[in-house]
């Protein structure tokens, strides 16, 4: 493992008090994994209407399907774009070492399952662990609904306000934004 990612969870693990880090992902690494719950929109992918696309970026419709970064989403013509963040397979591929990763959106479950198709379609990374706003409470994301305990659990997610019981697990990435209407009003 690069000593940048290993570094860089590390800082993630910080949140373990009163333990030596290095002794504590060692063990971790040895025995069970630790758990890691990652949002969709805005952290792993972009997602946005096709028409709120800018003219300079309608391109992108013809494009999608054809490049293993960008897919069209809808029942009737292409009605969305999805974007994935950049590098996310290569990260995907890292934590999945050292984490069981869980995908929590505020999303549909037949979003999550169309994104996950292209993500991890052969289900590697995060299997059938996918929660989704049909089992969430209004609004909030909550790890009542992970089977783990929730000191080992690490969330990122570019919100912190729906995780209002969990601000000790969550480590808020800076939201992924590709599409120029979601920069100029985000």
């Amino acid at each position: 493992m690069s000593s940048f990612i290993k570094q860089s969870l590390f800082s993630l693990l910080d949140k373990t008090k009163g333990r030596n880090k290095l002794s504590c992902f060692n063990n971790q690494e040895k025995k069970k994994k630790l758990y890691l719950v990652l949002d969709l929109d805005h952290t792993l992918v972009h997602y946005i209407p096709v028409s709120k696309l800018s003219d300079k970026e309608k391109y992108l419709i013809e494009e999608a399907d054809s490049r293993v970064d960008l897919w069209k989403f809808g029942k009737r013509n292409p009605e969305h774009l999805i974007k994935l963040r950049p590098f996310l397979h290569e990260f995907l591929k890292e934590a999945n070492k050292l984490f069981t990763m869980y995908v929590y959106t505020m999303g549909s479950y037949g979003y999550a399952q169309y994104v996950l198709s292209f993500i991890d379609p052969d289900k590697r990374y995060f299997g059938h662990r996918v929660i989704t706003r049909e089992k969430s409470p209004p609004h909030k994301k909550t790890l009542d609904l992970i089977s783990a305990d929730q000191r080992r659990v690490v969330i990122v997610d570019d919100h912190s306000s729906v995780w209002p019981q969990h601000k000790p697990n969550l480590l808020k990435i800076a939201n992924y934004t590709y599409f120029r209407y979601e920069m100029m009003n985000y």
